[in-house]
């Protein structure tokens, strides 16, 4: 609901089936912060939107890209505990608002618009997360980046305020 969140009581169960265009658009509403936790396959996981209007849970399978734009002043992306080689890059325009996407092998990738600080967490193992993200999200304000192995970049980086609490090198 534009201001809220659709937030039923079990949850939102979402199977995609599998097919590469089966895709999860999250548009519009409202929280105070966003989490994606990856799951037991790369697509599959889960979403968690909480807010005023309560708490939004979509737990999804067989899945191709997600995007989501609710505006939220944050957002945590959760990586697998294996090792993840995780891609921070322009997502593209959205109705009209550019986007950021994060993507690994292991996980799903997420496009996004109007989170203010966004956390990549690593979740254990020795990932490696790579930067080419010069135009990014509308709304981002903030990136950092926790529990990963080795941070560099292909590409520009241009964040207001990006923050490393790492295990390893980082090399930009």
């Amino acid at each position: 609901p534009t201001g809220g969140l659709f937030a039923p009581v079990n949850g939102i169960s979402y199977d995609g089936g599998g097919q590469p265009a089966d895709t999860l658009e999250i548009l519009g509403g409202v929280a105070t912060q966003l989490t994606y936790t990856a799951g037991a396959t790369h697509d599959a996981g889960t979403l968690v939107h909480t807010g005023a209007a309560g708490t939004q849970t979509i737990d999804f399978a067989g899945i191709a890209p997600i995007t989501d734009t609710v505006a939220a002043a944050t957002l945590v992306i959760k990586g697998t505990t294996g090792n993840d080689a995780i891609s921070v890059t322009d997502g593209g325009l959205v109705n009209g608002q550019q986007t950021t996407q994060v993507s690994a092998a292991t996980f799903e990738s997420i496009r996004f618009a109007n989170k203010a600080t966004v956390t990549i967490d690593g979740n254990g193992g020795m990932d490696f997360l790579t930067f080419n993200n010069p135009t990014v999200a509308a709304g981002l304000t903030e990136m950092d980046v926790a529990n990963i192995g080795v941070v560099s970049q292909t590409g520009a980086v241009n964040y207001t305020n990006l923050s490393f609490n790492n295990v390893g090198l980082v090399g930009l």
